[in-house]
């Protein structure tokens, strides 16, 4: 069951960034957080019995789920707690003691057993002219208390990139990326303002005091002393008056430490000066919000903002940049049922290159995601006219997809165009992107078939095993069958034409050269024989390519579309740029 609304100010009916919004489930506890607008939308309802609204200087809204179900949206009124006077008076206690017993119960209320989240991660990298990336992610995220470490892989991500700068950050990513985020749970680390070997170079001050869900919070602003040659933070941290535990804290680089802000250190210096890139970290903002699940802190949200200039004097690039990331938690297993594997963790190439320019909040299914915002909407359009994408993309109803995370796809009058969103090869076991339709009986399937870049249609592919063709495969889940009638690169910048048979999961290729990369394919099915023809866009007559007998190519068989990017490494122009074009499509029945 999925709802969405958005969170007001009872009394102003401004909305209110950062509710905190939990789903109470036996199994697992499953949030979300209102985005800058207040707006929220969330799964899961019809599987819990209660959903509480949270925010610090108000009072906690719980609602019976069976009341948030059955409306297109929901408004969610929050009225503002005020403090009594004997609140604020009761157990007068020192700044330092505060921060001290913050620091302690930080430590103790870490998990004891290691313990997995899924997030919800969206990262925009823009400057003051331009959008240059969006990406977003759901990740499974372990932590591994007796390690203080974690791991990450990636359920499902996609990514937007102005094309002119395609690939810019893949080697080098400017802001920390989502590890950046992670690493703001306490399982991992501490801030430098609630570390207690570094406090001393802290000043701290009482502020007033706040209050969430009916207690009482210290708020205690904090700033680098003068004379640290060092770049700290300033601040405030929202501490538990009962417990002294950290609910939120904000931080922003202190003025007194900008002239001593080390911009790269480590294997980040060696790569950036290996790709010949001048980077410098001008500021940062990070705000980071816990969530006590009994007697536990869990990272609830984060965000992070760095603002760096970046420059590439080879490729003429030199950009004043903000780098923008949004970190939610939706659920919480208090214990890992399968550890992450090595070859599961998450790298920063796995994320798609292009989505929809629709943002379609249906790609995710029924995870919890933070809603996108107006700007989100019109960055990913901004971006997508600067591309000359399409308007549209998006499903096609008459199709059936097969690793639709794979490509995309949309209609362009008669014709119809895949693009190769993530890596993925069709070879042996191994599968890719396909549209299909059932079939049964005989048939001829013929069409004109042309291969651009996906990131200038003016040029061609040329690197990688980038193709795309005519499919016709076995729906038989248990080994992969297929033929495969294509046409792209082969490994270079050379055309040719590729005919493949998989039978139990082992393929044989047939290449023919061809002089461009355009031109017609038709296959012929009668019974198990299968019969693939070509022809160039000037001949009239059709050429044999090869025919089969095959045992498994009986019955309704998936007949349609198939494309592949794959590569024999990780370089950053070893990436998916492939744009398939299919006109003049005759589909004939022979029965």
């Amino acid at each position: 069951m999925y709802v969405q609304g958005i969170v007001l100010d009872s009394k102003t009916k401004e909305p209110l960034q950062g509710v905190s919004i939990l789903i109470f489930q036996s199994a697992m506890t499953i949030g979300g957080i209102s985005n800058r607008e207040g707006k929220f939308n969330l799964n899961h309802i019809d599987q819990a019995d209660s959903v509480k609204f949270s925010a610090i200087g108000y009072h906690s809204l719980v609602l019976k789920a069976d009341l948030l179900t059955g409306h297109a949206k929901l408004t969610i009124p929050l009225e503002t707690e005020e403090l009594k006077l004997e609140e604020v008076t009761v157990r007068p206690i020192g700044v330092m003691d505060i921060i001290h017993r913050a620091i302690e119960n930080m430590h103790s209320s870490v998990p004891d057993n290691a313990f997995e989240n899924t997030t919800f991660y969206r990262e925009i990298i823009k400057d003051s002219q331009r959008y240059f990336s969006a990406a977003e992610a759901i990740f499974k995220v372990q932590y591994f208390p007796g390690k203080r470490s974690s791991k990450m892989m990636l359920i499902k991500g996609r990514s937007k990139e102005d094309v002119t700068y395609t690939r810019l950050f893949e080697d080098f990513h400017p802001g920390g990326g989502p590890e950046a985020a992670a690493n703001l749970s306490f399982v991992i680390s501490q801030p430098d303002f609630l570390n207690e070997n570094i406090i001393k170079d802290f000043t701290y001050k009482k502020e007033l005091s706040a209050s969430f869900e009916g207690r009482r919070l210290y708020v205690i602003s904090f700033d680098q002393k003068p004379g640290i040659h060092e770049s700290l933070e300033s601040g405030k941290i929202y501490i538990d008056a009962e417990d002294y535990s950290v609910l939120k804290f904000e931080a922003i680089n202190s003025a007194a430490g900008t002239p001593y802000i080390k911009s790269l250190k480590g294997t980040d210096k060696i790569f950036a000066g290996l790709l010949n890139i001048e980077f410098s970290i001008k500021g940062w903002r990070r705000t980071a919000a816990y969530r006590k699940i009994a007697g536990k802190i869990y990272l609830d949200f984060a965000s992070l903002e760095y603002r760096l200039d970046y420059r590439q004097v080879k490729k003429n690039i030199s950009l004043k940049l903000n780098v923008q990331t949004e970190w939610m938690t939706s659920g919480i297993r208090n214990k890992i049922e399968n550890e992450i594997e090595k070859s599961q963790e998450w790298k920063r190439k796995d994320l798609a290159v292009n989505l929809p320019s629709d943002f379609d909040s249906a790609f995710w299914g029924t995870e919890n995601i933070l809603s996108e915002t107006k700007e989100n909407r019109e960055m990913m359009e901004a971006i997508s006219k600067k591309n000359n994408e399409p308007d549209g993309a998006d499903s096609l109803a008459e199709w059936k997809y097969f690793n639709k995370d794979f490509f995309l796809s949309f209609k362009n009058g008669d014709s119809l165009n895949m693009v190769v969103l993530k890596k993925c090869n069709w070879e042996d076991a191994e599968t890719g992107g396909m549209l299909y339709k059932m079939t049964d009986g005989n048939f001829d399937i013929e069409l004109k078939l042309s291969i651009a870049r996906r990131t200038d249609k003016s040029q061609t592919p040329d690197n990688g095993f980038q193709q795309a063709g005519i499919i016709v495969r076995s729906p038989d889940t248990g080994t992969e069958n297929n033929l495969i009638f294509s046409m792209g690169t082969g490994g270079n910048e050379k055309p040719k034409y590729f005919l493949k048979t998989t039978t139990k999961g082992k393929t044989r290729t047939m290449v023919e050269k061809t002089n461009e990369f355009a031109g017609w394919l038709k296959i012929e099915r009668r019974g198990q024989h299968i019969i693939a023809y070509m022809k160039s866009n000037t001949d009239s007559h059709w050429v044999k390519v090869n025919e089969y007998d095959l045992a498994w190519l009986k019955g309704n068989l998936q007949t349609g579309f198939s494309i592949m990017s794959r590569f024999a490494g990780d370089a950053p122009k070893q990436h998916p740029d492939i744009r398939a074009t299919f006109s003049e499509m005759h589909f004939i029945s022979r029965d």
